[in-house]
């Protein structure tokens, strides 16, 4: 069911809000909207699709939101990927990141393809920094393989990226345990192979 307006987000230096509203374009899509907290009632449409309704927003820093997309208007059984996508609160330097259907990122027309669809946001990060943190759910060989993820750092501005774990990473690594700050590193990783339940805890240099 689609909201009739989302709920606002503070930006982390407390100037702007975010928050999903319907568009005025009468297309019955959900776009992403910005205001300033002092004028709350002023929104700013700073991204809009006519095939698909923004969803999931958060902030990367205080000029730049990451977001997924949902199809309100599509059965369930009819969605597709959410996708990922990043611009900044002028709605400039819009950023395709995560493809939405499976060869997306093979289609020539589009001149800075993104990711395949099997990275998920995992989490920003503290900071002024365009990087966020992805999962990315490894293909599997056979069925009988544990399914196992790759912490991923990524520029939401020019989508350069870095595996992080390095050659340490366990089989079946599912869930990640990072330090704080704007330079995270995995501390722990929690593993699932043939139902067996362990974790990990990174060697302290």
């Amino acid at each position: 069911k689609k909201p009739r307006l989302g709920t606002p987000l503070l930006s982390p230096d407390g100037q702007h809000i975010a928050v999903t509203a319907p568009s005025t374009a009468g297309d019955g899509r959900m776009t992403l909207a910005v205001a300033k907290v002092e004028a709350p009632q002023k929104l700013t449409v700073v991204a809009h699709f006519d095939r698909a309704d923004i969803a999931a927003p958060a902030w990367v820093n205080s000029k730049r939101l990451i977001f997924s997309t949902v199809d309100y208007q599509a059965e369930v059984g009819n969605q597709v990927g959410g996708g990922l996508y990043a611009v900044d609160i002028d709605s400039q330097n819009f950023v395709w990141l995560v493809e939405r259907r499976s060869g997306e990122q093979n289609d020539n027309a589009i001149t800075k393809r993104p990711l395949r669809g099997n990275h998920v946001l995992f989490k920003t990060l503290p900071g002024d920094g365009d990087d966020v943190l992805l999962l990315r759910y490894n293909e599997r060989e056979s069925q009988e393989e544990a399914i196992s993820t790759t912490l991923v750092r990524l520029n939401t501005r020019s989508k350069s990226r870095t595996d992080l774990g390095g050659s340490k990473v366990p089989e079946g690594a599912t869930d990640w345990v990072m330090s704080r700050g704007s330079d995270p590193q995995p501390v722990a990783v929690l593993s699932i192979v043939k139902e067996r339940t362990r974790m990990h805890v990174a060697d302290r240099e």
